[in-house]
């Protein structure tokens, strides 16, 4: 599950390593900690499910934010 921030500069992370946590987060189930949107990095439990997307999708442990992007042209 990604997250987006559009406030000032634009921003996309993993935020969670896929939707049953994020479901099971929304409806209480589970007790988790964010300080930041990408946290759940270093969960034991979700920790390798979220570097593994983190890797796929080239956004990095951190996320990525709009002026960290490379345009073509």
């Amino acid at each position: 599950m990604l997250v987006t921030d559009i406030d000032d500069l634009s921003y996309v992370a993993v935020m969670y390593p896929g939707l049953d946590v994020y479901l099971a987060d929304l409806a209480d189930v589970l007790d988790l900690d964010f300080d930041t949107h990408t946290s759940l990095i270093d969960h034991p439990e979700y920790g390798a499910r979220m570097r593994e997307h983190a890797e796929n999708t080239g956004l990095g442990p951190d996320g990525i934010e709009f002026q960290d992007l490379s345009w073509p042209g």
